[in-house]
């Protein structure tokens, strides 16, 4: 199971959230895979020090991007498709 690293940034940084969502990259991506919910990887955040904002936010961020590339995978598959179905008429 990947662990969620605590911040090593102070809060004031400007980068903090980009950490904060490396931070959790790892163990979100077992989640996604095992369908489990992300509720335990906002407890997790939680745990390792990151406050309720930052651990709300970098899910929300790690979650909009799985949602671009599942939309892309989706969208070069029916490119495929669409490409074999030409090359069979």
């Amino acid at each position: 199971m990947a662990i969620v690293e605590g911040p090593n940034l102070p809060e004031s940084h400007p980068d903090r959230f980009l950490s904060c969502k490396e931070a959790m990259k790892d163990r979100f991506n077992e989640l996604v895979e095992g369908k489990q919910p992300m509720t335990d990887l906002h407890a997790e955040a939680i745990a390792a020090g990151w406050n309720e904002n930052e651990a709300r936010e970098g899910i929300l961020g790690l979650l909009e991007a799985q949602v671009a590339m599942e939309k892309e995978m989706d969208l070069e598959e029916a490119q495929r498709t669409k490409a074999r179905d030409e090359n069979n008429h």
